[in-house]
């Protein structure tokens, strides 16, 4: 049992390590514009909150597919 919760913490850190990775070569090598960051700032607000929410959605997805495995495997184990 406390296997898995290492399992999903570490999945969780390594999600949310890559997800900001991500965010920082799309906003500072990608910016939302052309012109570089001569954008407003609900631009990039905008930018920043469809990242963080697609990080969000993917966690939620790994932690849940994680517990289902979770389950499936403690139950076979009675």
């Amino acid at each position: 049992m406390n296997k898995f919760i290492w399992i999903i913490l570490i999945l969780v850190a390594i999600t949310i390590g890559w997800s900001f990775i991500l965010f920082v070569y799309m906003m500072s090598w990608s910016p939302p514009h052309h012109m570089g960051m001569m954008v407003g700032r609900a631009t990039v607000y905008s930018q920043m909150f469809s990242w963080l929410r697609g990080t969000f959605f993917l966690i939620v997805l790994i932690v849940t597919i994680t517990l289902i495995i979770w389950y499936i495997h403690d139950k076979k184990k009675k």
